[in-house]
């Protein structure tokens, strides 16, 4: 959604006799991302969700721009764009170490012996 919202803008500015339909149409598409990254806070960490749907829409965003306008990117662009999507990969993945606490299994304390007898 934010991505359709940032191509409206740029048609706006494109286009100046058409710019307030580009400006009310993309601010239409752009409040409910808003509203879709609200929700995704509410399922993973904010630093996680930034991450996430920031450099996904930055790819996406690029990509479009790209394919659409016929933007020309260098090499140099290019793998700056493959980089952003591998250290969204790292950041998101998470991969727990085993550890003593999450390797053993749980078991709940033995009651005291003076407890039994009493029952």
């Amino acid at each position: 959604m934010a991505v359709a919202s940032g191509l409206c803008f740029r048609q706006g500015g494109v286009e100046p006799e058409d710019r307030l339909f580009w400006f009310i149409l993309s601010n239409s598409i752009g409040i409910p991302s808003t509203w879709f990254l609200m929700r995704v806070y509410s399922v993973m960490n904010a630093n996680l969700a930034m991450v996430l749907c920031g450099s996904i829409s930055f790819i996406i965003f690029q990509v479009v721009l790209w394919g659409l306008f016929q933007a020309e990117l260098s090499l140099l662009q290019l793998g700056g764009i493959g980089l952003v999507a591998l250290g969204t990969a790292v950041a998101v993945i998470e991969k727990k170490r085993p550890t003593p606490e999450n390797t053993q299994p749980q078991t709940l304390p033995e009651a005291d012996s003076s407890e039994r007898t009493a029952q």
